[in-house]
């Protein structure tokens, strides 16, 4: 992630990343914008624009690609893979948890 839209300058906008947005290895997201709620930035992606919420964006300059909903898991059971909230909880308080589930 990048703040300086005009390096070397004294200006610095930071990136704004909303609630469950992955960012893959790799990517640059540029200053001032936003990655929306539940957005997926895959790897190797440079982004140059605010995004919308839920989709999945690649690429250089990154386009969006599709509804994440549309990315399956890899695990045999064909159940989409975003939200990750609905199938990941390793790790984050039991309060958190109870909270995805009650949004379900």
């Amino acid at each position: 992630m990048t703040n300086d839209p005009h390096p070397p300058s004294n200006t610095l906008l930071g990136v704004k990343v909303e609630d469950y947005a992955v960012i893959a290895t790799m990517s640059t997201v540029l200053p001032g914008i936003t990655i929306a709620k539940g957005c997926l930035i895959a790897a190797h992606s440079s982004v140059t624009a605010d995004t919308e919420e839920n989709m999945l964006y690649r690429g250089v300059p990154a386009k969006k690609v599709s509804l994440t909903s549309s990315i399956l898991l890899r695990d045999g059971s064909r159940k989409p893979a975003y939200p990750w909230v609905k199938h990941f909880q390793r790790g984050y308080p039991d309060e958190i948890v109870a909270y995805w589930k009650y949004l379900k």
